[in-house]
């Protein structure tokens, strides 16, 4: 029977894959929080001073192995094993266990010490954003915030050797995309300066390309229910109505360095949610991931590192800034019409001054990490007096 005062002796030698950690940085592996020991919960002692173990709980994190989406996912063939280190369907399996002592007793020629419970949890993560451009614009029609959407040429955007520089989604296919209307507004010099896949300038569409989750964008409704219900939910800084942050008055909003990998000990980032319009002005900077549902403006120069997402009113207007962002822009217009009903509209969008936008997998990968998994299923595995 589990000794839950000292368990290492039953405990020692088994595999420790699975065990919750912080995560590995490099070849560093992270920092164990509920050891293979499990976490010992203790009482008042009632036969004298102090307190005593009466209980511990163990944690521990698979992937799906085995399961059908888990080995398409993998790519792995019939009579093939899959590999239990590799996640590829986003799906986790975590078990918890926790046993408690009980009066001894000898059952069957067997002590019996301690009453056991398990239950399992599973989480998928959410891939409904697993867009890698630098800038993602959605809508039917794209216009510009000011009078150009695009002014001088000291600007870069730069979508990497596999991603577009910026990428187009479109609700409504049945018309054409809207590419031809940020190509159009870009002379040569600015062609130049939209890099990545495809050629120069890098704009493309990417709506039928979408799959999976990823159709959730272009759903009105679930983009209006992420932004108004959710993000609240698990955001670190939630702000009502219209906000105006510089680097001298701005709250924390996180830091993120991108040349670091996402589960290095520096990185802190946070995400901050912004339900009105928000103006930025010289020196703000921060990292993780911003949520306004309003309009997006100011002016001097603001550094962002990972990813902004403008839904609900779907206007940025960067004219007379200089904004560099690695990470990421995601700017749509979603908004309900008179009876109520979410529709897609018009998103605008301008931007100017030296400002940078650079795709960066830390950035994609932080995202992943912020954004949290969704609760798929949940069950009592057993319950029992331990043998």
């Amino acid at each position: 029977s589990l000794d839950i005062l000292n368990p290492a002796s039953t405990v020692f030698g088994l595999p420790d894959d699975g065990i919750l950690n912080t995560g590995k940085n490099g070849a560093v592996d992270g920092t164990v929080l509920i050891p293979i020991t499990g976490v010992a919960l203790s009482s008042p002692n009632p036969y004298g001073s102090g307190n005593i173990i009466t209980s511990r709980y163990f944690v521990k994190v698979t992937d799906n192995n085995g399961e059908a989406s888990e080995r398409a996912a993998e790519g792995v063939g019939a009579g093939q094993p899959d590999d239990p280190f590799v996640d590829a369907d986003g799906i986790i399996v975590v078990r918890s266990m926790g046993v408690a002592g009980t009066i001894r007793e000898t059952r069957g020629g067997k002590v019996r010490a301690n009453s056991i419970s398990v239950y399992e949890m599973r989480y998928r993560q959410n891939k409904t954003f697993s867009f890698d451009s630098p800038l993602v614009l959605q809508g039917d029609s794209i216009v510009p915030s000011a009078p150009s959407m695009f002014d001088g040429a000291s600007f870069a955007i730069d979508g990497g050797l596999a991603n577009y520089g910026i990428a187009t989604i479109d609700p409504n296919l049945a018309n054409g995309t809207p590419v031809s209307q940020i190509t159009s507004q870009l002379s040569q010099a600015q062609e130049r300066k939209i890099t990545g896949r495809g050629g120069t300038p890098s704009v493309a569409d990417i709506t039928t390309t979408l799959t999976g989750e990823g159709l959730n964008l272009l759903n009105a409704a679930y983009l209006w229910n992420f932004t108004q219900h959710e993000v609240p939910i698990f955001a670190d800084g939630v702000y009502q109505g219209n906000q105006s942050w510089s680097g001298n008055s701005q709250p924390y909003v996180g830091f993120f360095d991108p040349a670091k990998e996402a589960t290095d000990p520096v990185q802190n980032p946070k995400i901050t949610y912004v339900n009105g319009d928000l103006s930025l002005s010289g020196g703000f900077n921060g990292g993780g991931f911003l949520v306004v549902t309003g309009a997006l403006s100011g002016g001097g120069s603001i550094t962002w590192n990972g990813l902004i997402f403008v839904i609900g009113k779907g206007d940025v207007n960067f004219s007379g800034m200089n904004v560099a962002i690695t990470g990421g822009l995601y700017v749509v217009n979603v908004q309900p019409d008179a009876t109520g009903v979410l529709q897609f509209g018009t998103p605008k969008y301008t931007m100017a001054g030296n400002s940078q936008f650079l795709v960066n997998g830390n950035t994609t990968k932080m995202m992943i990490t912020l954004i949290p998994s969704k609760q798929t299923s949940f069950r009592k595995v057993t319950g029992m007096t331990d043998p």
